[in-house]
């Protein structure tokens, strides 16, 4: 029987299955109600963002025995954005690995990927003058949230 004072092994965080279901129902009938529902469990949920590291010419780190990485001290970590064709500018957040996959031209080249959460992605955007907002899950079943838009829920969120 394990010890009550053993600590338990880090848990990977689980992806909402709502965030995808929110945007199909919103897709389906644009009204505010849909929206705020959407916007509910993105607030909840980790996103998932792909990422270029700057390592600083320090060796990749190997992940520990619970799969974690250390980065090294000075790593610089960019987000990677989309453009639109109106030339506004979007981070990238998506809702789990399949919506990352289906994304990538090629999964198996693999590209970085951090897990942020919706007040990361909203920080980002208010200090980033160039940011117009983020994209959730590029392609057929996307989501553009507007910078005032991502503004206002962090508002009133905090």
């Amino acid at each position: 029987m394990p010890e009550q004072n053993e600590q338990k092994k880090p848990q990977a965080p689980t992806f909402n299955p709502k965030v995808k279901e929110t945007i199909a129902a919103f897709k389906e009938d644009n009204s505010p109600k849909n929206l705020n529902n959407i916007l509910n469990e993105l607030v909840r949920s980790p996103l998932l963002a792909p990422a270029v590291f700057d390592l600083q010419g320090q060796p990749a780190p190997k992940p520990d025995a619970d799969g974690r990485v250390q980065l090294p001290k000075d790593t610089k970590i960019s987000l990677v954005m989309v453009n639109s064709p109106e030339g506004k500018h979007y981070y990238l957040g998506f809702s789990d690995w399949d919506a990352v996959h289906a994304w990538q031209k090629n999964p198996e080249q693999g590209r970085q990927v951090i897990m942020l959460r919706f007040d990361d992605f909203a920080n980002m955007v208010s200090k980033n003058p160039d940011a117009s907002g983020m994209v959730i899950n590029p392609g057929e079943n996307s989501l553009r949230l507007e910078k005032p838009l991502i503004e206002s829920v962090k508002k009133q969120k905090d």
